[in-house]
Formats: structure tokens, C-alpha cells, sequence
């Protein structure tokens, strides 16, 4: 009986010496947690004030959205289309590939059957668009039209720095734009875009619940600027503010690019 007692006042000795243990190791890591907590918020701080700093404001209200902790997850496990999640990088880069293929190419069928609808046609119309090669003053236009704070594309360049001197950038782009006028070809790199997926609402392991967002080449947003503003300006002069129909934006188009 009495190694019994002398064995529960062991075992008693020993639980609070490790209950002293566990309360004074708890101790240490809560100091740590909450020492490189600081170090965290801190390097966020400084990356806004730096951002300030440089005039960056998108980058400055991203480190205080980061600090509010109202940053919605860029990325997220994804199910195929029978429901199983895909946890593997690789499987889940080939289910992006197949859901935005499939999306595409639906898009893409489906404008292909609303070009082949019958609408009655109004008269021909015979508009100004003019067809001759782009000048330096419309380059240089496009170019202060852009729009800052928007990622590049394959060539990773910004609008930013072509919009460092509209007049040097609209000098170096004048020879190959009128050069791809003249020939009527586009670079194959202008046909190609990187897709960004942002997320929406709802379940985001589910493809549907993402927004795909493309981002083209800097220089052929410039060069489409162009043409749209020629084609802008006609019909502004030609129909003033008056809607127009589906059938007549469309010819006017059409006959723009052939």
C-alpha cells in the first residue's frame, strides 16, 4: 500500500513537472509567434510606404489590403470534371488547359453561328474609314491613351514604359507598323496571350467559379487602338449618338478590315 501511494505521489511530481515544461515552452513559442508576426506586418508596411514612395499606388493599396487581410486565395485544389480533386501541379494545369480550351472554343463556335444568321440589310454604306498606313501622331495618341498599372504580356513589356516618351516609342514603332500595314500580316506573338484566373464566388474548387483574363501584348493593343479610333470617329460623325444596329456595326467593320 505504501509503494502504491509513493508511486501516484511520483507520477503527480512528474505530470506538474511537465505540465511547467509545457507551460513555459507554450510560453516561448507564443513570444515567437508573435515577434515574427511583427516582422511580417512590418515588411508589408514598408513595402506600402515604398510604394507611396515611388507613386505605385495599385501596389501600395495591395500591401493594405494584405494587412486587412482581405486577399482573396489566387490558387485552389480543382476537381475534374467527375468530381475528384486534383491535387497533383500537373493534373491540375492540364484540367485549366482543358476547361479553358473547351470555353474558347465555345465562344468561338458560338460567334461563328451568329455570323451566319440572315439579317436583312440596310443600304451599303459608304464611310470615310480611312485605309492608309498609321502615322507617328496616331501612334503617340494610342500611346497616352493606355492605361497604367496593367500586366504585360509575352514580351513583359509595360505601358508604363512605352509611356515614358510617347514620341521615342511612337518613332520605333512607326516603321513596323507600317511595314505589317502593307504586308497585312499580324507576328504570330501578337495572336497569343498568357490567361490569368482570378476568383469569383461560390465553390472554387469548381472551374466555372474562376474568371479567365488574357493578357496580350502591349505594342498590339496600340496598334488596335488605332483602327478602333479611326472607326470610332466615323461612325461618331456619321450617326452622332444614335444606337446602332447589330447589322451595321457589322459591315462597317467588315469593310474596315478587308
Amino acid at each position: 500500500m505504501k509503494g502504491r501511494i509513493c508511486a501516484v505521489h511520483a507520477r503527480t511530481r512528474k505530470g506538474k513537472e511537465l505540465e511547467i515544461e509545457y507551460a513555459a515552452l507554450s510560453k516561448e513559442v507564443n513570444k515567437c509567434a508573435r515577434r515574427d508576426y511583427r516582422v511580417y506586418v512590418d515588411s508589408i508596411a514598408n513595402g506600402a510606404q515604398l510604394a507611396a514612395n515611388q507613386g505605385n499606388i495599385k501596389g501600395m493599396f495591395n500591401s493594405i489590403r494584405r494587412l486587412m487581410n482581405n486577399v482573396r486565395p489566387n490558387t485552389a485544389p480543382i476537381r475534374d470534371k467527375d468530381g475528384k480533386t486534383l491535387t497533383s501541379i500537373v493534373g491540375q494545369i492540364q484540367r485549366w488547359k482543358e476547361y479553358f480550351v473547351e470555353i474558347l472554343n465555345n465562344s468561338t463556335s458560338l460567334i461563328g453561328k451568329e455570323e451566319t444568321v440572315k439579317v436583312p440589310l440596310t443600304p451599303p454604306l459608304d464611310l470615310p474609314i480611312s485605309v492608309r498606313p498609321p502615322s507617328k501622331r496616331e501612334i503617340v495618341d494610342a500611346i497616352k491613351t493606355m492605361k497604367n498599372g496593367k500586366a504585360a504580356g509575352l514580351d513583359n513589356i509595360l505601358a508604363e514604359v512605352l509611356k515614358a516618351d510617347p514620341y521615342a516609342t511612337a518613332y520605333i514603332l512607326l516603321p513596323l507598323f507600317q511595314d505589317m500595314w502593307q504586308k497585312e500580316k499580324f507576328p504570330k506573338e501578337w495572336k497569343e496571350g498568357i490567361i490569368i484566373k482570378f476568383p469569383k464566388k461560390w465553390d472554387l474548387s469548381k472551374c466555372r467559379n474562376w474568371r479567365g483574363v488574357t493578357l496580350l501584348v502591349v505594342i498590339s493593343k496600340i496598334f488596335n487602338k488605332i483602327i478602333l479610333t479611326r472607326i470610332k470617329d466615323v461612325l461618331e460623325r456619321a450617326f452622332g449618338r444614335r444606337r446602332l444596329d447589330f447589322a451595321t456595326v457589322s459591315r462597317v467593320l467588315t469593310r474596315s478590315i478587308h
